[in-house]
Order: C-alpha cells, then structure tokens, then sequence
C-alpha cells in the first residue's frame, strides 16, 4: 500500500506539475499536447537529479525551441515555474523557522528573511524594470565571448518581451498550481506518515518540510540525502518523536523521490529528448 502512494503521489505531482507548464505555454500562443509535455517535464526532473547543478529544466526549454519558438520565448514558462517554486518554498521555510524559532538563532531568521527579499526584489526588478535588462547585459558582455553577444541579447529581448505580455490570471492560475501540488505532494507524504504510525499533524509535517526545503533547495547532496535526515531527527525529538522514525519517514522520501526519477527514466525512453542540431538525443 506505501508503495503504491508513492507511485501516486509522483504521478500526480508530475500531472499538476504538467498542467501548470500547459497553461504557461497557452498564454504564449505555444501549443504542444499534453502527454508530450508530460513526458518532457517528467524527463527533465530525471535529467535535474542526474546533472550537475539540477540542469535538467534547460532541456525544456530545448525541447521548445526545436518546436520553431525562439530561445527567449522558450525560456519564459520555465523560468516562471521555477521562481514560483523557489519563492513557494523559501516563503514556506521561513514561516517554518519562525514556528520553531526556539531552535534557530535570530541571525538564521533574519539571513534567510533579507536572502529571501533579496530574491524577490531581483525578481520584480527584473520583470518590471527594461532597465534592468540592459543593465544585465552589461554585466553579461565582461563574461560572454563577443561571438554570442549578439545573440544573448536577442534572446533577452525575446525573454522579456513575452514576460511582459504574460496575463495576470495565467500568472495567478500558475500561482495557485504552485501552491497546490505542493500541498497534494505534502498530504500524500502526511498519509504514508499515518501509515507507517508516525504520529504527526498535517500542519506540523508541511512545517517540517519547508524546514528541509530551506536545507536542501540547494544542490549540496544527492536528494538531500543526510542533510534531510539530520532535519528531521531535530525536528521529530521537538515533538517527542523518536530518531529512527525520522530517518524511516527520510527514507520514504528519498524513495519518492528515487520513483520520481524512474518515471523521468521511463518518460526518457518512451520520447528521447533530441538536444542538438545533428540529431544527437540523450538516452543515446
């Protein structure tokens, strides 16, 4: 029965994922069919837990690209779901770190508050402000070979212009997309908590994961792998549950995610992802 909630709530997180990204597309005029995008995004979760640096949402934009879209009005639906999902989860973390504020220094909190207003004033700068843009491509032009210049430049151009063309209630839809899967994912793992007879509340155990998600939003480990594990025995002990519990429940969740990226294996199979102009695919 854990196994198949597993299975489950991968499939959903990933379907929800992939509505999100359709709607996203929609606004652009972009069009392409559903089970396709499925088995894009599905790939590029494998491909994000494979690469160095979790590279693998850059093959989406790829995949848009060879649909005859340019780069920057490739780039956009993507860039646009993972900055909602960071925000959702660094916003998420810090109401976690308040919760539990006892078991944290003040510096911690007030780091992780002026990181987080860091990047959102980043965000509404850059897609608010066209002076920002060129002033991002100042920047760039120290670092980039004058032989793509010309070409970065395109593409930031098309980048923000699509941004600004972007609707409001897509933009609110997505939002709510964002929050929602996270949520449906979090209520499946609070079901296999239930499950296994870990005795916890919904609400604490969404706390405790935007605890791991501040820890391991950042590539520093395979899934977390430690790191999650050295969270969880913290903040299971605050309740009065014990160790090994933890590191079981840590368990179940580097197993999702290890489902998750069979899934992106199988989606890679099933539709190879073509990344070069000489046909080149990445299951070759």
């Amino acid at each position: 029965l854990i196994l198949i909630l597993l299975i489950i709530s991968m499939f959903f997180f990933f379907f929800l994922r992939t509505i999100k990204w359709y709607v996203l597309l929609k606004s652009q005029k972009i069009t392409v069919p559903f089970k396709e995008l499925f088995l894009m995004f599905s790939a590029s979760f494998f491909l994000s837990s494979t690469m160095p640096g979790r590279l693998g949402d850059i093959v989406r934009v790829f995949q848009i690209n060879k649909k005859g879209h340019s780069i920057g009005k490739s780039f956009v639906s993507v860039i646009i779901d993972r900055v909602q999902d960071v925000i959702f989860l660094l916003v998420l973390g810090l109401i976690a770190l308040f919760y539990f504020s006892t078991l944290f220094s003040k510096s911690t909190i007030y780091l992780s508050i002026l990181f987080l207003a860091v990047i959102i004033g980043f965000i509404l700068l850059f897609f608010m402000k066209k002076g920002t843009i060129n002033f991002f491509k100042k920047i760039m032009s120290f670092f980039i070979p004058k032989k793509f210049k010309k070409s970065l430049s395109v593409i930031l151009d098309d980048l923000f212009y699509d941004i600004k063309k972007m609707n409001f209630s897509t933009l609110l839809l997505s939002v709510f997309l964002t929050i929602f899967s996270w949520f449906s994912y979090y209520f499946l793992l609070f079901l296999i908590a239930l499950e296994i007879g870990i005795n916890i509340s919904f609400f604490n155990l969404v706390i405790f994961m935007g605890i791991v998600s501040l820890v391991t939003i950042l590539p520093l480990s395979f899934s977390g792998i430690g790191t999650r594990d050295a969270v969880l025995i913290i903040m299971f002990k605050h309740i009065g549950l014990t160790s090994e519990l933890a590191v079981a429940y840590s368990t179940i969740i580097l197993i999702t995610y290890l489902i998750g990226m069979g899934i992106g294996l199988g989606a890679l199979l099933i539709r190879p992802m073509e990344i070069s102009r000489n046909g080149k695919y990445l299951n070759e």
